[in-house]
């Protein structure tokens, strides 16, 4: 509706592809929705160190699926990020590792 004054569409054209694709439109949004509050419910039960990594990650598989699916062209600072966000990852599942003797329960602490 923002775009339609400078669309090379009629109102009438887009209000029928609008409302012929209206399941469509609903179903991807209530998806959508639900999805989010999936990946809200998961990430607020982890440590904050592997919620971030994981949606640093995220950006890191959309430049991925864009370049391999729509032909993007990834610049060299691109690649370097999509690297540091990888290295960040490792780092802190090494870290957290290295932090962990063996036989001991992070859940229960010493008096």
């Amino acid at each position: 509706a923002v775009h339609l004054p400078w669309s090379h569409v009629s109102a009438a054209d887009a209000a029928h592809v609008t409302l012929a694709n209206a399941l469509l439109v609903g179903a991807i949004a209530a998806v959508l929705v639900a999805m989010s509050l999936v990946l809200q419910y998961g990430l607020s039960r982890m440590p904050a160190n592997r919620a971030i990594v994981i949606l640093l990650f995220e950006l890191v598989v959309a430049a991925f699926a864009a370049w391999l699916l729509a032909s993007e062209t990834m610049r060299a600072q691109d690649w370097i990020g999509g690297a540091l966000i990888v290295a960040a990852t490792l780092v802190s599942e090494l870290k957290s590792k290295a932090g962990k003797k063996p036989g001991s329960d992070p859940g229960l602490t010493p008096v």
